[in-house]
């Protein structure tokens, strides 16, 4: 009959091992909730850009309208007033009714001006105020005079009649003969395109711009709050001006503060860009996974508790299993030692009757 085999403890201890598994079990988990943090955060990123981009898209072709709407008034003007014979003083009433006409069919003009080739307006929706009016130092009539052709965009000025900031829109007026004959302007109000742009409700502290010819700005939404401020980035100016020279209309480009996507206002000479604040976009990431990071430090924490709970416990079997094997070695020990003790007692208690019974057989021989 086989005898049963003594259970031994095992001698290699349970926590250490207990103990890296936790870390890294924890390790991973940290890796796998900073790259899903970082998933995360990309799209939306992603998401901001994909909006601002439909924003910016949206705005151009709103702005686009707008500058077609008034760049067809400008061309009926033109054509008006290129043939009419300013000494008659019914033709001159005929392209003042012309101008009015024009002022109250589009709601975003503010003003409307024809300009003499001296510079003095000849008819415009102020009525006869206007006439004492002197253009002729302006940037869009010397262009004109100049013979330039093209549509003219001005920056941001400040009306003569009443100071109200507008944008200038004009085209020149020829005579039938080919000689200057003066400069059709109207003068349109921004504040439609602001109120678009703040209807849309734009996420992340948005800001719109429009940028005229040569980096001038025509329109800014919301205004910035310090004078000292930059109304344009450089480095939008530098990307739109590098998507120019490439023939492109259209772009993005980020700065320390924005992301900007830009958009050419249809075939005009304008460009229409859309900013979404970086830090408002990462304090909005922040507060939507908030919740979320909560929940899951709560979760690993409790995670960690019941690791370290676990590796206590494995500890203190760890010492009792020390413990279990140091008095059973010694049992052994002690047990060597008696068996030793008895085999040497039997061994003497052997030899002493082997005596006694030697004796005893040679006393029995003798007598």
């Amino acid at each position: 009959m086989n005898e049963e085999e003594p259970i031994t403890p095992s001698r290699r201890p349970f926590a250490p091992v207990l103990l890296r598994i936790s870390l890294a079990t924890l390790a991973v988990l940290l890796i796998l909730l900073a790259a899903g943090g970082w998933w995360g955060f990309q799209r939306h990123v992603v998401d901001v850009h994909s909006g601002t981009d439909s924003v910016s898209r949206l705005l151009a072709n709103q702005t686009a309208r707008s500058f077609e709407a008034t760049d067809l008034a400008l061309l009926r003007l033109v054509d008006v007033a290129s043939v009419v014979d300013w000494s008659d003083p019914l033709s001159t009433q005929s392209v003042e009714s012309e101008v009015v006409s024009l002022r109250f069919r589009l709601p975003f003009i503010s003003r409307v001006f024809v300009v003499g080739p001296q510079g003095r307006v000849r008819a415009s929706t102020l009525g006869e105020t206007a006439h004492s009016i002197d253009a002729s130092q302006r940037e869009y009539f010397q262009a004109m005079r100049d013979g330039s052709t093209d549509l003219f965009v001005s920056s941001r000025v400040q009306s003569l009649a009443d100071g109200e900031p507008v944008v200038l829109l004009a085209r020149r007026i020829g005579r039938p003969d080919g000689s200057f004959g003066g400069v059709a302007v109207i003068s349109f109000l921004t504040k439609d395109l602001k109120q678009f742009f703040s209807g849309l409700s734009v996420r992340y502290a948005s800001v719109m711009v429009i940028i005229g010819p040569d980096g001038k700005l025509l329109v800014r939404e919301p205004e910035s709050k310090q004078a000292t401020d930059d109304p344009v980035e450089r480095p939008l100016l530098t990307a739109i001006s590098i998507s120019q020279s490439e023939g492109l209309s259209w772009g993005q480009v980020e700065t320390e503060t924005r992301y900007w996507s830009y958009r050419r206002a249809g075939t005009f000479p304008v460009t229409v860009a859309v900013g979404a604040s970086l830090e408002a976009m990462r304090t909005a990431w922040l507060g939507y996974v908030t919740p979320y990071a909560g929940f899951v430090l709560s979760a690993l924490a409790a995670l960690g508790t019941l690791m370290y709970v676990a590796y206590r416990h494995a500890g203190l079997e760890d010492a009792y299993r020390r413990r279990l094997a140091e008095t059973n070695t010694e049992l052994e020990r002690r047990v060597g030692e008696r068996t030793s003790d008895l085999e040497g007692l039997n061994t003497r208690l052997r030899g002493a009757l082997w005596k006694s019974a030697t004796s005893c057989s040679a006393r029995s021989t003798t007598g």
